[in-house]
């Protein structure tokens, strides 16, 4: 079985959003979004969403996504949907879509995330791909990518 990374077409919104669907109703907590809102968003919503997303395909099955969504007022984009299939996890792939992600937009933008509370686990995942807590709020932390790290 082969990984391959990429993009979806807007055509193909309807796997995107079965995916990130599924993933939502196993994992909420993963999610700052909520299962029974965005089963109800409509076919233009998915066809926006998907033009900035990449997937990770395992034989043209998505098993693992992130989003990234620039800010327009600042260099700055900001990683969201971070998710693999848990059957799918510890096999290099969440570090490669980041990675995809890095090599995308670091030589123009400040790339950021946010770890929620029921995500602090994570935080030391992410630091090891590069990311150090620039802030922290009510919401969790807020990271950011350190240029130069291998």
């Amino acid at each position: 079985m082969q990984i391959t990374y990429g993009p979806l077409s807007p055509s193909e919104w309807e796997r995107y959003k079965n995916f990130r669907l599924k993933a939502l109703k196993e994992e909420p907590e993963a999610f700052g979004a909520a299962y029974d809102e965005e089963l109800l968003f409509p076919k233009e919503t998915w066809q926006q969403w998907i033009t900035n997303m990449m997937f990770a395909l395992e034989d043209g099955t998505i098993v693992g996504m992130i989003g990234a969504v620039p800010d327009a007022s600042l260099p700055k984009v900001q990683l969201v949907s971070f998710y693999v299939l848990p059957t799918k996890r510890g096999q290099g792939i969440g570090a490669a879509l980041i990675k995809n992600m890095i090599n995308k937009f670091a030589r123009e933008k400040q790339i950021v995330l946010n770890v929620v509370p029921t995500n602090i686990d994570l935080m030391p995942y992410y630091e090891k791909l590069g990311f150090k807590v620039i802030e922290q709020n009510n919401e969790g932390y807020l990271m950011q990518y350190q240029q130069g790290h291998k």
